[in-house]
């Protein structure tokens, strides 16, 4: 079973393999429910830990808003679900972007969405819009 810890290890290794090449990351901070990133050039990332998004409380983005900023969560149906109703709350953060991941998947096993530029581009129904996103990644089965 996927928990926090799970997702928080495979976090930490795609950050890690992310930053292989560049080299940009001076520091990573582990917490309970976030890692914090900061890098060579003096800005941080923040990521948040949250595999099922209806846990996630929202007013943790105030502390980041003016940092980038990214909610990882398991590719699930009821993960889309939960963002379109959180839709609202978040569209105004600019730096943030919500990380959908099937740590199981061989093949592809993420994909983001940033909601204040989503919601600038995007026409029509938000729902139907995000799942032709979620259907690209093999959705996470518990």
């Amino acid at each position: 079973m996927m928990n926090k810890t799970n997702l928080k290890d495979w976090l930490i290794t795609y950050i890690k393999n992310k930053d292989l090449f560049y080299k940009k990351i001076s520091l990573i901070k582990e917490e309970e429910s976030r890692i914090i990133t900061e890098m060579k050039d003096n800005t941080t990332t923040y990521y948040f830990i949250s595999p099922d998004l209806n846990t996630f409380d929202t007013n943790k983005l105030s502390e980041t808003k003016d940092s980038r900023t990214i909610i990882v969560v398991l590719n699930t149906k009821s993960n889309v679900d939960a963002l379109v109703k959180m839709w609202s709350q978040i569209i105004n953060y600019k730096l943030l972007s919500i990380m959908f991941v099937n740590p199981n998947s061989n093949i592809e096993n993420k994909w983001f969405v940033n909601p204040y530029h989503h919601h600038q581009v995007s026409e029509g129904n938000l729902k139907n819009s995000l799942m032709s996103i979620f259907i690209t990644t093999t959705p996470f089965n518990e």
